[in-house]
């Protein structure tokens, strides 16, 4: 009867032993899942799931030393939209967003290697570009004008926002 028990207990102490391993490692799993979702959120716009600000001056940071190693270039470009405000007063910012969302998605599809869009602030964006030839930063130059140039259908109506840009 003592070596039932005595067996009874230990089979007791491993399974307690076990669940507090396995809590331990879901827990542990939880935990970076959170901190990774923390991050995203802390280095992405809320509105449009670009890069923000902090995230785009940490790339910058990155790829200065990138091309500095590689011989590259390195492009920074401020895009400031035009005409936005008068899309938030004529529409309301319901339709401010929805333009605000389609541009950037639209700058996320164009997207190539070496290539960066954020956006910073309110109808604010930057990019950046890592190049060797001068004719790669115009192309990316292009396609962005196309991206911001392009109409935008949002219930409602549609607008062309265009943008002042800075290389």
């Amino acid at each position: 009867s003592h070596t039932a028990l005595a067996i009874a207990i230990a089979s007791v102490s491993s399974v307690i032993a076990a669940t507090g391993i396995i809590s331990f490692i879901i827990d542990t799993s939880a935990s970076q899942e959170m901190v990774q979702r923390l991050l995203q959120l802390a280095t992405s716009d809320a509105l449009t799931g670009l890069p923000n600000r902090v995230r785009f001056a940490e790339h910058v940071d990155a790829q200065i030393a990138v091309s500095k190693s590689k011989n590259l270039h390195l492009a920074v470009i401020g895009i400031d939209l035009d005409r936005f405000k008068d899309i938030n007063d004529l529409h309301g910012h319901g339709a401010g967003d929805a333009v605000l969302k389609t541009l950037s998605g639209r700058l996320r599809g164009m997207l190539k290697d070496g290539e960066f869009v954020a956006r910073i602030g309110g109808d604010e964006f930057a990019a950046a570009k890592s190049f060797t030839h001068k004719s790669e930063l115009i192309g990316f130059l292009d396609r962005l004008k196309e991206a911001l140039f392009t109409p935008v259908a949002f219930e409602g109506g549609d607008a062309t926002t265009g943008a002042s840009c800075g290389v």
